[in-house]
């Protein structure tokens, strides 16, 4: 079993994603924190670009926040 911490900050930026893009269906959130200083929080989901899916991925947290 695994966790995952998230702050209020965060939690913010996935809701704003989510209601930027209209998401309707499940993302995925790849969190790392193996550098031992801080984690890095990234978002994927399916997007349509030039009428193609894509896998869109956008950063939720990274080494700024720190």
């Amino acid at each position: 079993m695994s966790k995952i911490y998230l702050n209020k900050r965060d939690i913010e930026r996935i809701l704003e994603v989510i209601k930027e893009n209209e998401l309707e269906d499940t993302f995925t959130l790849i969190h790392d924190s193996t550098s031992g200083i801080g984690y890095t929080l990234n978002m994927e989901f399916d997007a349509e670009l030039h009428g193609r899916v894509i896998t869109a991925r956008v950063v939720i947290a990274d080494s700024t926040d720190w």
